[in-house]
């Protein structure tokens, strides 16, 4: 299988993890040693669990911490019906955890958007889920903020999803 069918091979095992001693980084970094990507979970195109995407792996939202597969099939559903406009309505239609959209923007499923992580993650702190927060007031102006460096970045994924599908670290 993995000699014919790589990237099902790939797909496989990162959907079926925890299993072996081989983790996930060890798979992708295999899998790159054998010429093919691993994409990023992106809220256009991700699906629950990996897929195989153009000749590559494109990482499954089963890999974000705080999601599970109930919200990574919430993404899927409100999907289908229209894609998300912005952080607000994307907000409204999946109504997850306010964790699972910090850990989405953190690992760039949102970085379609053209708007910086940091950037993302402020307008998301001054959105309201009143059933589980305090009614606090939050400021609205916006503050500058710099941008992820590529070392945070890659943190930021290791952290959250295991392995970083955008660079690694002996690069």
């Amino acid at each position: 299988l993995k000699y014919y069918h790589p990237r099902a091979f790939y797909v496989g095992l990162l959907n079926n993890q925890p299993m072996g001693f081989w983790t996930p980084a060890v798979l992708a970094a295999d899998a790159k040693r054998h010429g093919i990507k691993t994409l990023p979970i992106d809220l256009r195109v991700s699906d629950v669990k990996c897929t195989v995407e153009n000749q590559a792996i494109r990482l499954g939202f089963n890999y974000l911490k705080n999601l599970g597969k109930e919200g990574g099939a919430r993404i899927v559903n409100a999907r289908e019906e229209r894609p998300f406009r912005d952080l607000i309505d994307f907000c409204q239609r999946t109504n997850l955890p306010r964790r699972a959209v910090e850990n989405l923007i953190l690992v760039g499923a949102m970085d379609h958007w053209n708007i910086a992580r940091r950037n993302l993650l402020w307008e998301f702190g001054k959105l309201r889920y009143p059933i589980i927060e305090l009614n606090l007031p939050t400021p609205d102006e916006m503050v500058d903020l710099p941008t992820l460096t590529p070392e945070e970045a890659m943190y930021l994924e290791y952290s959250i999803l295991g392995l970083s599908p955008t660079m690694h670290p002996i690069e």
